[in-house]
């Protein structure tokens, strides 16, 4: 790692790092890191096995830790357990042979496991499984012939096992008894191979995006315990009267937040949302035309969303981490005629920059224009304009829940001109609206945890919240800088919840997510609008604070903040004209 400590310990490939139960396995990265080995060896090697004397210090440092790799386990932040090797002579298992040479004979290439500890507690499920597979994966990977350990000797029968043979006799050092001992990596065991097996099929079955990571991603947000515990509750049929007032109860809150705004639920995400305002401009008389306002990645998927849907409209586009320029935007909007519609992203979340929607809804307002919004990633942090007749949302980012609850929000009366019966039903915005209930089946724990989030803000104050929400945006972008990670979304425009950056000279999207994801949070940095660009983005949605950012941000800074910061792509040279 660029900014890391120097040592063979610290060089580590993606292949090295896994999740499985709750548990982290990857290599050791860092000072702190570092020290936990040290006094876990104390802890095992001076004080439980007395293999060496004790000093009094805490902590011991191997002989050959300098040329040492470390492969660790992980409950949370701590170290559990730790097995060490390295594959260059002089090896510590020759010293215990009669014929040091005789070694490389048998084994030509041999990698030696130089220490293998785990905590008292933990020696049992899959620490130990886990270390031994690690280091069995990383020797076969890298070509060595075996795997030669210093066996305690009460253990030699569990080695056996695995398939090691004694190489020599048995020494005494201090108070311990080490059998010198090889596996030949060309001829595991058949009993070993398969639980090998096994344990990688384990691993398949359990992904490493689970919920032990910190998700700084723009969705799934950082969920509040309370709506946990909601989305856990036991499942309601989806006709139920249980089920109908659940329904009910965050439709009505919706539509506080958006101004009384009717309320159509969706069982999808905000690509399904945007669909159903799509199909609906598709279905209004007179086939208007309109303008595609589009200033990042989601204004461009709009536009694709449109263009698939059949409608008549041209694309307005500004450079890609700037907002829009209103007086520009004011020339293409009279091209329209009244009656016509613009479609916009409030928050283009790709780039993290808060559009002037308000301005945009005066000037729509003042011409007879119909205005959608996308303000998938603005409810909840922006307020939304009251002049928007079609607003598209979700409950998956700012409002702090699940994924797969969407919404549009329709302006009262607007809709009514549609013909009925001539859309699809999951896209029949009226049908949804005058339905008592969903108009298909709907999961209830997403919606519960929905309705648990939206009470959670709202006994808050949305009027709170959002001033919560710009001091902590304010915070973190301060903190990036810090870092040298530069968000590309000038101050006055910059959104509240994400903010996007370019990479520091010299790093990929790989190694920056690899790197978080060592730290125990997830970044955005494999969307192909940020690979492509060589950018990387953090987002704070739904449940978050300083308490919370605060060690994930505290890592950029001390692993970055050396870095050159990377150029800004955009530049403000102009004052908003919002």
């Amino acid at each position: 790692m660029p900014h890391g400590i120097q040592h063979p310990a610290t060089s580590q490939s993606e292949s090295d790092s896994f999740r499985l139960g709750g548990l982290r396995f990857d290599r050791a990265t860092t000072p702190e890191d570092i020290e936990q080995i040290h006094q876990l060896n104390y802890k095992s090697l001076v004080q439980e096995l007395g293999q060496y004397p004790d000093d009094g210090s805490g902590r011991h440092v191997d002989k050959f830790h300098d040329k040492n790799l470390y492969f660790l386990c992980r409950r949370d932040s701590q170290v559990i357990g730790m097995v060490s090797g390295h594959g260059q002579a002089p090896f510590s298992v020759s010293g215990r042979l009669e014929d040091p040479g005789s070694m490389l004979q048998s084994c030509p290439k041999p990698f030696e496991v130089r220490l293998l500890t785990v905590v008292p507690g933990e020696r049992r499920g899959f620490v130990l499984m886990g270390l031994l597979y690690s280091i069995h994966r990383h020797a076969l990977a890298a070509g060595y012939s075996h795997l030669v350990i210093s066996g305690v000797s009460k253990q030699v029968p569990l080695y056996q096992r695995i398939g090691f043979a004694p190489l020599g006799p048995a020494t005494i050092q201090g108070d311990a008894e080490f059998t010198p001992m090889a596996l030949d990596l060309s001829a595991v065991p058949p009993a070993s191979l398969r639980l090998s097996e096994r344990f990688g099929r384990r691993l398949q079955e359990d992904p490493r995006e689970g919920d032990e990571f910190l998700s700084l991603l723009p969705g799934p947000p950082v969920i509040h315990p309370w709506a946990r515990r909601a989305f856990q509750s036991p499942h309601l049929y989806h006709r139920s009267p249980s089920f109908l007032v659940l329904h009910q109860s965050v439709r009505a809150s919706l539509a506080r937040l958006l101004g009384g705004k009717e309320i159509a639920l969706l069982s999808g995400t905000g690509t399904l949302a945007n669909d159903a305002v799509a199909a609906c401009l598709a279905a209004l008389p007179g086939n208007p035309s309109g303008i595609v306002l589009a200033n990042g990645a989601f204004g461009e998927r709009v536009q694709q969303q449109a263009r698939a849907a059949g409608l008549s409209f041209t694309t307005h586009s500004s450079p890609w981490g700037l907002p829009w320029a209103m007086k520009s935007v004011e020339s293409a909007l009279a091209e329209l005629s009244p009656g016509d519609w613009v479609w916009a992203v409030q928050l283009e979340t790709s780039t993290g920059v808060a559009n002037p929607a308000e301005s945009l809804a005066r000037l729509c307002s003042a011409r007879g224009l119909r205005l959608c919004l996308d303000a998938v990633s603005a409810v909840g942090c922006l307020p939304v304009p009251q002049g928007a007749d079609l607003v598209s949302g979700v409950g998956g980012k700012c409002l702090g829940a699940y994924p797969g609850v969407s919404f549009v929000g329709v302006r009262s009366g607007f809709l009514d001109c549609l013909p009925a019966k001539t859309l699809p039903p999951a896209l029949d915005l009226p049908l949804h609206l005058r339905t008592r209930g969903p108009v298909n089946t709907f999961p209830s724990g997403p919606l519960a945890a929905l309705l648990k989030a939206l009470k959670i803000l709202e006994d808050e104050g949305w009027e709170a919240v959002m001033k919560r929400q710009e001091s902590l945006g304010n915070w973190v972008r301060d903190r990036l800088r810090a870092a040298g990670l530069v968000p590309l979304a000038p101050e006055v425009c910059a959104a509240p919840v994400v903010a996007t950056f370019p990479l520091p000279p010299g790093m990929d999207g790989d190694s920056f997510d690899q790197a978080c994801m060592r730290k125990g949070f997830l970044a955005a940095a494999q969307s192909g609008y940020l690979k492509d660009r060589g950018w990387a983005q953090v987002a704070w949605m739904g449940h978050s604070s300083r308490e919370i950012l605060s060690p994930p941000l505290d890592f950029l800074v001390g692993e970055f903040g050396q870095c050159a910061p990377a150029t800004p792509v955009a530049q403000l040279d102009r004052a908003p004209d919002f």
